[in-house]
């Protein structure tokens, strides 16, 4: 591409006629470009000392310090060069049919799209306060851009999201505004929609989740909330065939409570359930990777209410431990529910202690033993349970001295290999261990 490069004509009637190929078409534009690292409102910063001003197409080749607002209107382009970077405590409006391309660092106060911009955010983005984007913007961001406060998407503004977003505050989808989200999103405050055409295909984490009347979300990617969750609009899915299905859970409600023993109990209900095979339950110490626990089969297809219990059998003292279900249906689609958080409390008594060794287990033989109890009772009740819940075998430990009671567990031809949890109740104290058999 030839690109005549040229400070703004003191002299009237000099025409430049630039062909802008690389956007797509033709039209009549002034190129102002970056001489060296500077700030925006010096005039050594530019090639021929010319500040930008609306209808130039600037081109960003170098570190620019943002020290003025800038506001770009009457159709002109704006790109920030690989490597180029803005950076000010200052803001940034794009109006007016104009173009953008950042495939730099972009760090500002606010920034607002709209009045028919395009703009191709592929470069990293750093917005200090909020960042809107509206009145028929066009947007598509393949990078990560992270916003201190809200971001706001409205009236008939077109936007998707290939790259990490991280929102400080509220991500906010009003109506005929459309927005799809191809990545992880992480939002501190409310994620707010009204929008009836807005997709999740990568994993959203809120605080508080709203889903208004008229809302549409589609996808096949998972919503994840902390604090609330309130739907009143439609939440669909797309599978591979791009046939829509609704989701096959209708929940009721989530909780996760400890009873005065200090097990962690998950309880839910559902209202309806449409070829719902399992319940998988998994748990997180921070809210983002989360482990399988176990799990509880479904109800298939059913139109009653269906009330489930799930016991976490080590929880972890003192931990903040997050809960969501995974649920699994006939054809291997998958949904997730909220999440739910507690803040698992440590026993107030001198610590029992209880043993299970060897472990993982190999030789099929497998020794429990609990030490330091002040239980009166001459035998301690087992239980072993598989990952669904489901007891495959019980006993008793005896009294074996020294306050100390055992047990020798012979399991050939009792327990196949796999992964279990092995409980022990003395009159104080519920104690459980995951074994491994091999």
């Amino acid at each position: 591409m030839n690109v005549l490069k040229t400070t703004r004509p003191h002299l009237w009637g000099i025409l430049i006629i630039i062909c802008l190929v690389s956007y797509g078409q033709i039209g009549f534009a002034i190129i102002i470009e970056t001489a060296t690292n500077g700030n925006w409102n010096n005039t050594s910063t530019w090639v021929g000392g010319t500040i930008p001003s609306n209808g130039d197409s600037i081109l960003i080749n170098h570190n620019i310090s943002l020290d003025v607002n800038f506001h770009l209107s009457n159709s002109g382009w704006f790109k920030i060069s690989s490597g180029a970077s803005i950076n000010g405590n200052k803001d940034i409006d794009l109006k007016d049919s104009g173009e953008m391309r950042n495939d730099g660092t972009l760090a500002i106060r606010t920034f607002k799209i709209k009045d028919d911009v395009t703009a191709t955010l592929n470069g990293m983005i750093i917005i200090a306060d909020n960042f809107d984007i509206q009145d028929n913007a066009v947007v598509n961001g393949n990078a990560t851009i992270s916003v201190v406060k809200d971001l706001t998407i409205m009236d008939n503004a077109q936007v998707t999201f290939d790259g990490f977003l991280k929102i400080g505050q509220n991500l906010v989808i009003q109506s005929g505004a459309q927005l799809v989200l191809n990545n992880m999103v992480k939002v501190a405050g409310e994620f707010d929609n009204s929008s009836n055409e807005m997709f999740i295909n990568g994993d959203l984490y809120t605080y508080d989740f709203t889903n208004k009347a008229g809302g549409v979300i589609k996808g096949y990617g998972t919503i994840n909330a902390t604090g609330t969750f309130t739907n009143n609009g439609t939440i669909k899915g797309t599978n591979v065939g791009g046939n829509q299905w609704i989701l096959p859970i209708e929940m009721v409600s989530f909780r996760v409570w400890q009873n005065d023993r200090y097990q962690v109990y998950l309880e839910w209900i559902t209202a309806s359930e449409r070829d719902n095979e399992r319940f998988i339950v998994e748990r997180s110490f921070d809210g983002i990777e989360f482990h399988s626990i176990g799990w509880l089969r479904g109800a298939g297809t059913s139109s009653t209410q269906t009330e489930y219990t799930f016991i976490d059998h080590e929880p972890e003292p003192g931990q903040r431990s997050f809960y969501r279900l995974k649920q699994v249906d006939t054809n291997g689609k998958t949904t997730f529910s909220k999440m739910v958080t507690i803040k698992v409390k440590e026993s107030p008594l001198a610590k029992e202690v209880f043993e299970v060794y060897p472990n993982p287990v190999i030789s099929k033989q497998l020794y429990l033993e609990v030490a330091h109890t002040t239980t009166a009772d001459q035998e301690l009740p087992y239980m072993i349970f598989d990952l669904s819940g489901k007891t495959v075998m019980t006993g008793m430990l005896t009294q074996g001295g020294n306050g100390k009671f055992v047990s020798h567990l012979d399991l050939k031809g009792r327990l196949d290999p796999g992964i279990y949890s092995i409980t022990v109740e003395t009159s104080r104290q519920l104690h459980s261990k995951k074994i491994v058999i091999k």
